[in-house]
């Protein structure tokens, strides 16, 4: 059954030392996690009290401040300033995109470069494709991968046109090119489904059970088709807006309802995740 997303839970958490969150995920077996992005200063704080064994949680990897356009996703959707203020880059232009991940790094290092690329939600502008092309170039000159929020064709294309090491949500995307699949075998670029957030945000949009089921599927055979071109896939969530913890089993059904057999599912969840310079299995505390 799908679970509410529960802001209330959300907002008290990320003031918090998130212990109910940590606790879930250990119980179900969860034993690292990926935070992409939110109050940079507490993310890091974390990562050391668990390395340092003095808070009992999964292995921590954290982005810092993500980054993102003036006026895009989260800043202008569902962070408040406070927040937007600890967690996120503004990039504008080149200048204030370069200022913005040397202070990060600086900060951290961070584990990974996390770019919202797009218009989500309601946000009103994208981040400029000569920006996300500059960022990702800048990532990989640290020894950096780059994580790259898109959620339509267009953007997952430019994402792995430009290097993106790891691209999210290709669920969400309308069409699968025979042009793509190739991009993408070719760029080596990771893909992660997360079909339950794509579940999670048709359930929330008041789309209906048959045509919800009937995307799903049609998505199924998107991803099935990618792993079949040899596409490398991977597997994550993106809590609260699926379960903390048991979120990950729950995408674990929606591969095997996408036709993966066991033995495959545990291949990319461990295998594949691994096989980046960092775990890509990115399960976030933080939106």
């Amino acid at each position: 059954m799908l679970a509410p997303f529960d802001v209330r839970f959300l907002i008290d958490a990320i003031f918090s030392d998130y212990a109910p969150q940590r606790r879930t995920y250990l119980e179900n077996a969860v034993t690292t996690v990926r935070d992409v992005g939110g109050p940079a200063a507490h993310a890091y704080h974390m990562r050391e009290a668990l390395q340092a064994e003095q808070i009992l949680g999964p292995r921590l990897f954290v982005v810092g401040r993500l980054v993102t356009s003036p006026h895009g996703h989260p800043v202008s959707t569902i962070w408040n300033a406070q927040i937007s203020k600890q967690g996120a880059i503004l990039a504008s232009d080149s200048s204030s995109l370069i200022g913005g991940l040397e202070n990060n790094y600086k900060a951290g290092p961070p584990d990974a470069v996390k770019f919202i690329y797009g218009t989500i939600g309601w946000a009103s502008e994208k981040l400029a494709p000569n920006l996300l092309k500059e960022g990702i170039e800048w990532a990989h000159s640290k020894g950096l991968i780059s994580i790259v929020h898109a959620e339509t064709t267009e953007e997952v294309t430019e994402a792995a046109r430009d290097g993106a090491t790891g691209i999210e949500h290709v669920a969400s995307i309308e069409s699968l090119p025979a042009d793509l699949v190739s991009l993408l075998v070719v760029k080596k670029t990771y893909v992660d489904p997360t079909f339950g957030e794509l579940n999670t945000a048709l359930t929330l949009g008041n789309m209906d059970e048959a045509r919800r089921e009937n995307l799903l599927q049609e998505r199924y055979q998107f991803i099935r088709t990618l792993h079949n071109a040899g596409v490398r896939l991977a597997i994550g969530t993106d809590a609260p807006l699926v379960p903390y913890g048991s979120g990950l089993h729950d995408e674990f059904d929606h591969f095997l309802k996408a036709g993966f057999t066991p033995a495959q599912i545990l291949a990319i969840d461990t295998r594949n995740n691994a096989s980046l310079p960092n775990p890509i299995l990115y399960l976030p505390m933080l939106p």
